[in-house]
């Protein structure tokens, strides 16, 4: 579950906590703080992806790691995520994404390779009636 929060909160005083986090009316886990200030960020997102980030320099931005299971929600849909703050709730949609690969480790197979084949073959078929026609 990747997200940024940002409190906005007009108090300059106020900082807020993300009590939990629900898809579809499952939990996420959340490891990490989630209370942050007035104009800050929270970041969430999965563990090796977040390994991958420093906190900066200078902003007021705290990273925490999420976790969820997929009971079977389809790729490419999407799904209600309620986000209970302290101060209330945000409910949003959100994509279902497949997992990250790591880049380079894992050769995927598409099915594209076997359709731009038959394309090329049709297309030269095609071709050769319309010149067979004329």
């Amino acid at each position: 579950m990747k997200f940024t929060a940002i409190n906005q909160d007009k108090k300059r005083d106020a900082t807020h906590t993300l009590e939990k986090i629900t898809i579809d009316g499952q939990e996420v886990a959340i490891d990490g703080t989630t209370e942050f200030k007035a104009g800050c960020n929270l970041v969430g997102g999965i563990p090796s992806e977040m390994a991958k980030l420093t906190e900066p320099e200078g902003a007021c931005v705290t990273h925490v790691t999420t976790t969820a299971d997929n009971p079977g929600f389809p790729l490419g849909g999407t799904k209600d995520v309620v986000f209970d703050f302290d101060s209330g709730q945000v409910t949003a949609r959100a994509a279902v994404a497949a997992p990250v690969l790591e880049s380079g480790r894992v050769n995927r197979q598409t099915g594209a390779e076997a359709h731009h084949e038959s394309e090329t073959s049709t297309t030269a078929t095609t071709t050769t009636s319309a010149a067979n026609s004329e």
